[in-house]
């Protein structure tokens, strides 16, 4: 949890589009956050869910994965809510339950 403290506020200046002042660390860091939470999945599994059949691949990859979290701006998707159980969500919805863990 340490890391993602201390690449908040690089995560609020990539929303802002402010990544000015040598703040390359910090936006590695955030990656580094991100890759280390992240798991990587074979791609075997298929799903028709989704009511764009593009958004599909994501639901079959949170699935496969396990993901308690789907992060999109994606309507199609932030309309089924719960897949499985996977939480889809908007960044800022999973931003703040970040930040509350």
């Amino acid at each position: 949890m340490r890391s993602w403290r201390k690449s908040e506020r690089c995560f609020s200046d990539l929303k802002s589009g402010d990544t000015t002042d040598g703040r390359n660390e910090e936006i590695d860091a955030f990656v580094t956050f991100l890759y280390a939470q992240s798991v990587v999945t074979e791609g075997t599994r298929t799903v028709n869910v989704a009511r764009d059949p593009q958004d599909n691949k994501f639901l079959a990859c949170a699935s496969e994965g396990s993901a308690e979290y789907l992060v999109s701006g994606d309507d199609d998707l932030l309309q089924i809510k719960v897949f499985e159980r996977t939480q889809i969500v908007r960044p800022r919805a999973f931003l703040e339950t970040l930040q509350s863990s």
